[in-house]
């Protein structure tokens, strides 16, 4: 009924590789776990006071808070834990669990990205080596 969907043929092509030569897919991620039912709560006052009582500072008014770093993950390696706030990935704006799928979606393993996070009351630039993400 006129709807159409657009797959890029690079990430096609990445898919097909990857469920050929090892069995499953392959993404590049950060380790992290966060609540897609929490995107968008730091537009209200009451949740960033809630989140500030807990981690001693004012939080940012967006971002996709980050409810824990898996152990030994890239994002720990970087210095992100728990109750951090993804602002930012490659200058783009991380605002919700959506933005940041698109923007790691296509990414591999092994691949750098720069991640702005707000952490305890200052923002932090780092660079991240992304881990394997796998899915069946």
């Amino acid at each position: 009924v006129g709807i159409g969907f657009a797959i890029p043929v690079n990430r096609v092509k990445r898919v097909v590789n990857d469920i050929i030569k090892l069995g499953y897919v392959r993404y590049g991620g950060l380790g992290i776990q966060y609540d897609a039912r929490y995107d968008g709560i730091l537009s209200m006052p009451r949740a960033r006071a809630s989140l500030k009582e807990m981690v001693g500072a004012e939080p940012p008014e967006r971002g996709l808070i980050i409810a824990d770093a898996s152990e030994g993950s890239a994002a720990q390696k970087a210095g992100i834990e728990r109750w951090d706030v993804v602002l930012e990935i490659n200058g783009s704006e991380v605002a919700d669990s959506l933005a940041l799928n698109r923007i790691l979606g296509v990414k591999a393993p092994g691949e750098s990205v720069t991640v702005k996070f707000w952490h305890r009351g200052t923002t932090k630039t780092v660079t991240v080596k992304l881990q394997e993400i796998r899915t069946n």
